[in-house]
């Protein structure tokens, strides 16, 4: 049978359009390959409002001036108001590539607590967190430009070593050269991955997915050429079983259109596939399918 079909057009258009809805504007020129990127990459520095439960460090110590501030932010994540204000100003660009985030994972939080123009006051002191779904691990209040202190890994592996444990590099002694704080600075702008050594035998990789040589998100490409190839095979699928989705169709007392057409919907459940005449959508990649 016949049909219409363009899922990979379509997972472009929810793109484009999720892309805008955020704020950020889409050049004529981006091409799929640029707009998943950009997409996954924006997710990827933003923090989702989401309910957490709050984990502190033991060794967090917060200026006295910035406690107020700091307790203000935890009250967010705990309620799962939204903390974009608390970012550095750099997340209103598209194309901004954080280090810290691409290497280890971890966010940078400035503790002011009056908001002006969509940002808290800016504050030397930051808090340094990895942030997950349903947690957030607060891992020290850090001078401004922190961003290499491998100190912030070493915290993470002494207090939540069960958080990490998929980022530990077994069967390692150690590291023949371990980089100081400023070697990984200037090694990021190079392109050039490092590990951390924590301890004797204890080494971490990346664990915000690293960084390629043009410092571009490992991870968020990695997710943009997942999705890809998930989107053409749902195409793929509805392709090779038309006949079962027009049955099911008619099974509710519907008809499909002459000439069936189906569209991709993503929504909070996950990918959806719709026949356009008869308006029935299917359900084929719930999101908690990875």
């Amino acid at each position: 049978m016949e049909i219409e079909i363009d899922l990979s057009g379509d997972w472009i258009e929810y793109l484009r359009s999720e892309i805008t809805t955020a704020g950020y504007s889409v050049g004529a020129t981006d091409s799929p390959d640029d707009l998943s990127y950009k997409f996954f990459n924006i997710r990827k520095r933003r923090v989702h409002p989401l309910r957490r439960s709050v984990h502190e460090s033991s060794r967090i110590s917060c200026p006295q001036e910035h406690q107020s501030g700091y307790a203000a932010l935890k009250s967010k994540f705990n309620n799962g108001e939204d903390v974009t204000p608390h970012l550095s100003k750099t997340i209103l660009s598209d194309n901004y590539e954080d280090y810290l985030l691409n290497d280890w994972g971890i966010h940078h939080f400035h503790l002011g607590e009056n908001i002006s123009n969509g940002f808290a006051g800016r504050t030397g002191p930051l808090l340094f967190a990895l942030v997950a779904n349903s947690d957030v691990y607060c891992i020290d209040v850090k001078a401004h430009g922190a961003w290499s202190e491998q100190e912030l890994i070493r915290t993470l592996h002494e207090e939540w070593p069960e958080v990490i444990a998929n980022y530990r590099i077994n069967g390692v002694l150690g590291l023949a050269h371990q980089p100081t704080n400023e070697d990984i600075a200037k090694l990021r702008k190079a392109g050039v991955q490092t590990m951390v050594q924590v301890d004797e035998g204890v080494v971490y990789g990346p664990i915000g997915g690293g960084y390629s040589t043009a410092g571009t998100s490992v991870q968020s490409q990695m997710l943009a050429n997942r999705y890809h190839r998930l989107v053409r095979d749902i195409e793929k699928h509805v392709k090779d079983n038309t006949d079962m989705f027009i049955e099911k169709i008619r099974e509710h007392g519907l008809e499909p259109e002459n000439k069936p057409h189906f569209q991709l919907l993503v929504d909070e459940k996950g990918f959806h596939v719709v026949e356009v005449g008869s308006r029935v959508a299917f359900l084929v990649h719930p999101h908690d399918q990875g």
